[in-house]
């Protein structure tokens, strides 16, 4: 330790290397360094980032030109697409007036570049082709599957339109399983246009797409026309964009493939057509693929540049989105750095200004601070030394003529009289506020996943609904049945999803009840066993005297079969798996130690494992959404986080014990259940669907999930008035309509939920019986984590028997004179 004398003789210790002369020599070394250093700082942040902001810009420049060409075909060709539709409607397009169509289409296919065909349709499997060969040249094509079977007619005509072939050929065709055709018979409205996906045109084998409009005939056919872009057009315009010596543009398929080639010598006609609609790694440009591979492996997002190697060369690349017709294309534009190596030859030269500037400075500072503050550094250095050993018992007293140095020794001074008091408030604050950051951060993601599961439950909520019906309508056909079946399945774990982010979001609608939990823990365990397997060994520890719990016992019951797969995943081997309950209070000192707790009294659950621990490092981290240490797929990251937040949510409290190499325990606390809470229910077997004739008000913002549930209500033999909002419904029951039956959404856009519409309504109509549905839970009905009393709700998502069951039990209510029956 240094004695106080010591600390005063250190400026005038004859040392062979004083700080006088390290200051010197490095402020030398320091200038040296500084040299490097701002020469590559200004290749780094002047020269560098000027190539990529130029690369950027020009690349930005094309995409912008090449996006105008690509959307201008779809314009153009939609325009006729509209145009067909009309003439169709008229009747002056159809298959039998062979001459009329010509007359209508032919110079439209002689004028317009890139269209190369139209085919026309009637539902009946009876085509019109009319399709350029080239060269001025152009015929017609015939078939009907039903009347000339597999055989075709088709007319050539040479430039002047005159007919110089007409034959019959054999052709396996049928107009009616052409994806075109297809596309057009799925349309929901008559007057929509339909741009296919990219395929192979049948007539000419030349790759396209097609825009597709449809309309009904006076003779009552319905007709579909399908105008055929070929890809070349496309191709033509990619090849001849010019934004640098060497860049090349592409347009790609949402899935890689080839829409539109770059420039490239070995391009011919016949090659051109082989290379459309093939994969980036076929075509053989060897930068397109580099650029495309880095793009999409590392999730680059869309337009920004970036630079990618190929055959010793640096490219800078980038991908801009096109979305013309409700389709995603890329337009991929690349330059070589070559290209931009004039740039900032300017900024280098004021770069090397800067480097001579600093190193003057640089030295002129050195000398100052040798002559000025070499002594006073040298006692402030013992003085650091001696706090940094935590050694506290003298004052410093450190003079100096420099302000900012004897400003630096005061500082000091009082740094040192108050550290320890100071390094314990602060260790205490950094604990309080990792604590509400995670707070925080939890609660920011809980609402987050909420919002994204209540849009995920309307749109699964009219998916469920509606693979019913689909199923009912192909059960007999065993392929159909079983695509039927698929959907079914992954609406479903799209359902379990949500739920699961429900659950984490503290936004699921729980309905606690007096839950006897040494009876539901007896129950989890006989169901975990064949799910655990033969060895895992579950034992129980059960104290007698466990207090009901408030609970939705449903949920706890999942949580427990949450917590018991992790712990069957952490014992890969085997082992062991117990559960315990007991009746336990948390003092005052466990609350302000976990900060989230009430002190108080709570029923304690622990499922404990001995399996492989949780490391200390990620303990902390466990509970965070979507965070888990298995491998890809077999695990979301959501079941911790699930049992956090339905725990929270039922006013209770979360713990883990773990230790690396010795197992893990889990302690759930919950509320103890009063005497007037309502005992659990059992559950009820399902009843069949019954329909009924009461009219039935529904109310839902979506209108995608309002018309599927007026659909299935009518379908159930009710009388349906479908409103988008409070304010058309309550003009509903003012205009003196009869409803039985509110059906509302709770979350909707406007000055009033759910349940104010409902208490409005009831007031203007007492006695009138309600029925809510949410995909998730707000204050508006739930209160301190339960439905308020009385309240009925069908949560999203939902199938057609669930409606059909809460509707009749929400009409079988009894409900008081003027109080909403809910």
């Amino acid at each position: 330790m240094l004695q106080p004398e010591q600390v005063a003789d250190l400026g005038r210790m004859d040392r062979k290397w004083s700080i006088r002369r390290g200051l010197v020599f490095g402020g030398v070394a320091l200038v040296s360094v500084a040299l490097l250093i701002c020469a590559i700082g200004i290749y780094f942040l002047l020269y560098r980032p000027l190539v990529k902001q130029l690369a950027a810009s020009e690349s930005g420049r094309a995409a912008v030109q090449v996006t105008a060409d690509f959307e201008s075909i779809f314009v153009r060709v939609e325009a006729i697409a509209r145009l067909e539709r009309e003439w169709g409607i008229k009747g002056l397009i159809d298959v039998d007036r062979l001459d009329a169509s010509n007359a209508l289409l032919r110079p439209i296919l002689k004028g317009t570049s890139g269209i190369t065909s139209f085919a026309i349709a009637r539902d009946d499997g009876r085509e019109v082709l009319i399709s350029s060969e080239g060269n001025g040249r152009w015929f017609n094509r015939l078939t009907d599957p039903d009347v000339r079977g597999g055989v075709g007619r088709f007319i050539t005509y040479d430039e002047s339109d005159r007919v110089v072939g007409d034959e019959l050929r054999k052709t396996d065709y049928d107009a009616r399983q052409r994806p075109w055709f297809l596309a057009a018979a799925a349309m929901p409205k008559d007057d929509d246009i339909h741009w296919t996906a990219p395929y192979q045109f049948v007539s000419s084998g030349e790759p396209g797409l097609s825009a597709v409009v449809r309309w009904t005939a006076p003779d009552g056919h319905r007709y579909a026309i399908a105008s055929d872009v070929s890809l070349r057009e496309i191709t033509n315009f990619t090849q001849q964009v010019r934004f640098t010596n060497s860049g090349l543009v592409a347009i790609l398929t949402d899935a890689g493939e080839a829409l539109g080639l770059p420039r490239d010598p070995r391009w011919t006609s016949e090659t051109v057509r082989k290379a459309l609609l093939k994969p980036v790694d076929a075509l053989g440009v060897l930068p397109l693929t580099a650029s495309y591979r880095a793009w999409r492996d590392r999730g680059r997002p869309p337009n920004e540049i970036f630079q990618v190697e190929e055959s010793g060369n640096i490219w800078f690349a980038s991908f801009h989105p096109v979305r013309p017709a409700g389709q995603t294309f890329w337009i991929a534009t690349l330059a070589p750095s070559a290209d931009f190596g004039w740039v900032g030859t300017d900024r280098l030269a004021i770069g090397a200004a800067l480097v001579v500037g600093c190193m003057l400075i640089a030295s002129f500072a050195a000398i100052w601070f040798s002559t000025r503050i070499a002594r006073p550094i040298e006692l402030l250095s013992a003085e650091s030394a001696r706090i940094g050993l935590m050694e506290f018992s003298r004052p410093i007293n450190v003079a100096s003529s420099v302000d900012e140095i004897d400003a630096l020794a005061r500082s000091l001074e009082r740094m040192r009289s108050s550290f320890m008091q100071a390094q314990y408030e602060l260790e205490s604050k950094a604990e309080l506020e990792r604590k509400l950051v995670q707070a925080q951060k939890m609660e920011a993601v809980g609402q987050l996943t909420g919002g994204v599961a209540h849009d995920f439950n309307n749109m699964l909520t009219v998916i469920l609904g509606t693979i019913e019906i689909l199923k009912d309508g192909v059960a007999g056909n065993p392929e159909l049945s079983a695509v039927a079946k698929m959907i079914d399945e992954a609406a479903t774990h799209g359902a379990d999803l949500t739920h699961r982010l429900l659950a984490f979001s503290r936004l699921q609608p729980l309905q606690p009840r007096r839950t006897d939990v040494n009876a539901l823990v007896i129950d989890a365990a006989r169901l975990l066993q064949p799910m655990l397997g033969d060895n895992v060994e579950i034992d129980s520890m059960l104290a007698d005297d466990v207090w009901p719990a408030l609970v939705d016992p449903s949920q706890l019951s999942n949580s427990l079969v949450n917590l018991a797969v992790n712990a069957r995943d952490a014992m890969p081997a085997g082992g062991k798996l117990m559960l315990e309950t007991e009746n336990v209070h948390l003092d005052e000192d466990y609350a302000r130690a976990n900060g989230d707790v009430r002190p108080g009294p709570y029923v304690m659950i622990a499922v404990s494992d001995t399996g492989q621990g949780i490391p200390a490092a990620i303990r902390d981290k466990v509970f965070d959404p979507f965070f888990t240490t298995k491998h890809s797929g077999k695990g979301s990251g959501l079941g911790l986080s699930m049992v956090y937040g339905f725990v929270k949510q039922s006013n209770g409290h979360i713990k883990i014990y773990s230790e690396e190499g010795s197992g893990t325990t889990v302690r759930i606390y919950l509320p103890p259940a009063g005497e007037h809470d309502e005992a659990q229910l059992r559950t009820q077997p399902a009843t069949p669907i019954e329909g009924g004739t009461e009219t039935i008000l529904v109310v839902e913002d979506e209108a995608l999930v309002r018309d599927y549930v007026g659909a299935q209500l009518r379908s159930l033999g009710y009388t349906t008035i479908l409103a988008s909002n409070a304010e058309e419904a309550l003009a509903c029951i003012d205009r003196g309509d009869a409803v039985d039956l509110l059906f509302t959404d709770v979350i909707m856009p406007g000055i009033m939920n759910g349940r104010d519409l409902a208490d409005e309504a009831v007031r203007r109509r007492p006695g009138l019986k309600v029925l809510f549905t949410s995909g998730y839970t707000d204050n508006a009905i739930v209160h301190h984590g339960r439905l308020d009393p009385g309240v009925l709700l069908l949560a999203k998502p939902y199938r057609r028997s669930d409606l059909g069951r809460m509707v009749r039990t929400a009409l079988a209510r009894r409900t008081p004179h003027g109080d909403t029956a809910t």
